[in-house]
């Protein structure tokens, strides 16, 4: 039992005091959350706050908080000086040592709690009166977060077991909210989905309807209140007007009869601007609550197999469509709506519903057929979510960004460019100012670091790779669904912002004027930023309008939009995003949101073959993830016979939950040169391929086709930029053998400089940790540092 640390002789007046005794358990209002980066649980504070009006510290790294007393109001270290949380006592609550107690809603504590430490069999033993909130993610494949991943396979099996039978939770109130994005289909919110319909069949019944939040409709917060708010109106309506008047009495005994109806009328203001607001007769709009339940593929890792599913309502809804339906007659409130026609369809069908209306909202007049309570053989389906469709629906493209993020990427130092591109100052650019080195593509094909723009006219990408540098700050979307800007306008905004970059380190110590006055001046154009750029609709009207001014363009796509690449007109060079051998490791590695991801790679990369200007696979090599068969790369080099493979080391961008990587993962720039000697080496290419070039600064190096870059002895792999200007400025077919030009020596692999241009001042910083002799860690994509022994 957990005690409070204030005098024996004060007295404290809220029972939920972390010094009160309750022996029995108590009815109250739970807030779970089921997390793995945390933005469950940042949700589930926010909920808790709009429940109780109490503003709460949100945990940075623990799922552990310090609250003070909801009524004493003594600060964190003097009523909770020995207890930094409110434990439960003995037979108290459902979640024992969980959770803690925050504040409480008509009269009932409510509580905050991970369900990593709940035993879900409590729920079973719910007292009649307890609510429970659930807000959970998914995690790519459809599975649950860390610390909802007991709970979950609980919650299956329990609605598997027929033991329990069908009312095992019919005491208990419960609403979920879904935390994801609609762009993963049949896995968006599937977790929140399949918990939603297991409470139901264990009996469980909606204090409001399942909730999604979709990361790609806006703010996922303001999602948030719109469902706590109608949870809050549902559970007004069910107290009554007489406890909520109570409660209001009940919290200002001292104050005046005036007061107590100003603060109940602003009571009423406030549940009616979000949910449905409630009156002296007790009655709400109906509206808020109908029974918005998306009909999507359900597929989770936690069924063990693919049921037969149905469509369910709760039963609250179908007592209002059961009625609704009798009358064969649409609601007033949906004369000249869908409703009207929704009834003359239904009047002319016999009242039959057919799978073309599945994924419509269940309303009056309309019922889904549903299955008993109890029965463990049949699931619930929730049909096929289309991102597509939803956003061609709306008159008008929504924006790619929205609020937050914008300002996380402003945060991050990017410049946005309209609505959806954006730039940046590459580091490499920065330290070629100075004179001291550029980027690996300074040695493998002769650009000038200082002089390169680093945009993407597509913040969006249709992966979410474990080892993005952006830590998955931008938006995903398997098609262009946004508002688009006109390339001519974007290209105009790069080069306003990059330009303006460069000059701001005119006059910085060590920046060398002549480079600042070179760099102003773009010469290269690097589409590879972040996201998709070849997403963007008019992408070849972008890179044609780049190649008349003169800039060259190396474009990187990752590999899953192959009608895009054939489509696709010539660029200086173009990349193609090698992550994995095989599908498992490439779904695991670049996390795609295409159900055919595998199918789209082996196309875009077999699409290479017919381009003729030059071309490239990228390969990022992460420790433990994708560095084991050597021999199944050499097979998909055949695929699209590239004109170059880079091989680099992952860059490890630091700790965070959007992903697992480690430094463990960071391979050396030894173990890099062993990969590419093992795949020019492999039976599959014969000698096709040799190490060319290597930029050991970067871990980095370079395979080439020796049949046409070998010339007497010498590699041609840098880059004639004049003659690739005037051949793609002509119009006339050309092909990459027409612009490429002779590699300086110093680039060359196994050359004393390891690809570092000895025209260049090279900084080198001593580090204090063990490593080997030159090894190569990196910070940023392009911001690695040679480690000292």
């Amino acid at each position: 039992m957990g005690t409070c640390s204030t005098n024996e002789s004060d007295e404290c007046s809220n029972e939920f005091c972390c010094k009160t005794q309750i022996k029995t358990a108590t009815p109250g209002i739970y807030v779970f959350y089921g997390t793995t980066r945390g933005t469950c649980r940042r949700l589930a504070y926010q909920a808790a706050e709009r429940l109780t009006g109490r503003s709460l510290p949100v945990p940075s790294s623990s799922n552990t908080a310090v609250a003070p007393c909801a009524t004493c109001g003594k600060e964190t270290g003097s009523c909770l000086e020995s207890s930094p949380v409110l434990p439960f006592p003995p037979g108290r609550g459902l979640t024992g040592d969980s959770s803690f107690a925050v504040g409480s809603f008509l009269g009932k504590p409510v509580y905050l709690a991970d369900l990593k430490g709940f035993e879900p069999e409590a729920l079973v033993s719910a007292p009649q009166g307890t609510v429970s909130l659930f807000l959970l993610s998914t995690y790519e494949g459809g599975v649950a977060p860390d610390s909802a991943d007991f709970f979950c396979r609980w919650m299956l099996d329990a609605s598997q077991d027929f033991r329990l039978g069908k009312g095992a939770l019919n005491k208990l109130r419960y609403s979920v909210f879904g935390s994801g994005h609609s762009a993963y289909q049949q896995n968006f919110n599937a977790v929140a989905r399949a918990v939603d319909r297991q409470l139901w069949q264990l009996g469980g019944k909606r204090a409001h309807p399942l909730t999604h939040g979709d990361e790609d409709k806006g703010d996922t917060e303001d999602q948030l209140v719109k469902w706590v708010e109608g949870v809050i109106a549902r559970l007004i309506k069910e107290e009554g007007v007489a406890a909520a008047e109570a409660v209001v009495t009940g919290s200002s005994k001292s104050k005046g009869s005036e007061t107590v109806q100003k603060e109940k009328d602003d009571k009423e203001k406030t549940v009616g601007s979000e949910g449905a607001k409630v009156n002296e007769e007790g009655d709400e709009e109906e509206d808020q609550f109908e029974f918005e339940e998306e009909e999507e593929e359900y597929d989770s890792s936690y069924d063990e197999e693919d049921d037969e599913e149905e469509d369910y309502v709760s039963e609250e809804d179908e007592e209002e469509a059961d009625a609704s339906a009798s009358k064969e007659l649409p609601d007033i409130e949906e004369l000249g709506g869908d409703g009207l026609i929704d009834a003359q369809e239904k009047q002319k069908t016999g009242g039959d519903e057919t799978s073309d209306n599945a994924n419509q909202p269940l309303k009056k007049g309309r019922r889904a057929k549903k299955p008993e309570r109890g029965d463990r053989n049949k699931s619930t389906k929730a049909g096929a979510i289309n991102a597509d469709a939803s956003a061609s629906a709306s008159p008008e493209a929504p924006e790619m960004l929205n609020r937050m993020l914008r300002a996380s990427l402003t945060k991050q130092g990017y410049k946005l460019v309209g609505s959806h591109s954006g730039v940046k100052l590459c580091r490499w650019t920065k330290s070629m100012l100075r004179g001291h080195g550029g980027c690996y593509k300074h040695a493998f094909y002769g650009i000038r670091s200082h002089r390169c723009m680093e945009a993407t006219p597509s913040l969006a990408c249709a992966n979410k790779c474990v080892f993005c540098w952006r830590h998955h700050s931008n938006p995903v979307g398997r098609a262009w669904k946004w508002k688009m800007d006109e390339a001519p306008a974007i290209v105009e905004g790069f080069l306003e912002h990059h330009r303006r970059m460069i000059r701001e380190y005119s006059g910085a110590p060590g920046v060398r004027p002549e480079f600042v006055t070179e760099g102003v001046n773009v010469a290269h154009c690097a589409l590879s930023l972040v996201g998709e750029p070849i997403m963007y609709p008019q992408i070849n009207a972008l890179v044609q309008d780049l190649h008349q001014r003169r800039i060259s363009s190396f474009l990187v796509t990752n590999a899953q939009f192959p009608d895009r690449i054939a489509q696709l007109s010539p660029v200086t060079q173009l990349y193609v995003s090698v992550d994995a051998a095989d599908p498992q490791s490439l779904k695991a590695v670049d996390r795609p949101l295409f159900a055919d991801f595998w199918d789209r790679y082996l196309a875009c990369l077999s699409g290479l073959k017919e381009k003729k200007q030059r071309t490239v696979y990228r390969l990022t090599l992460v420790k433990g993830w994708n560095m084991e068969e050597a021999e199944k790369y050499a097979e998909l080099v055949k695929l699209g016979e590239p004109d170059f493979i880079e091989i680099k080391g992952v860059t490890y961008c630091g700790g965070g939950g959007a992903s697992s990587l480690t430094m463990a993962n960071v391979p050396y720039h030894k173990d890099v040169v062993d990969f590419g000697h093992a795949i020019a080496e492999s039976t599959a290419l014969n000698g096709t391929y040799a190490l060319a070039c290597e930029h050991a600064h970067s871990c980095c190096i370079l395979l080439a086709r020796k049949d046409r870059y070998l010339v007497d002895g010498n590699w041609y792999t840098w880059i004639d930029f004049d003659k690739f200007h005037d051949l793609a400025n002509a119009g006339a077919e050309f092909e990459s053998k027409d612009y490429m030009k002779q590699t300086p020596d110093w680039a060359v692999f196994g050359s004393t400089a390891a690809g570092f241009d000895p025209k260049q001042n090279r900084v080198r910083k001593t580090r204090r940790h063990r490593s080997n002799a030159n090894s190569v860690v990196g910070t940023e994509d392009g911001e690695d540092e040679e480690v000292e022994p």
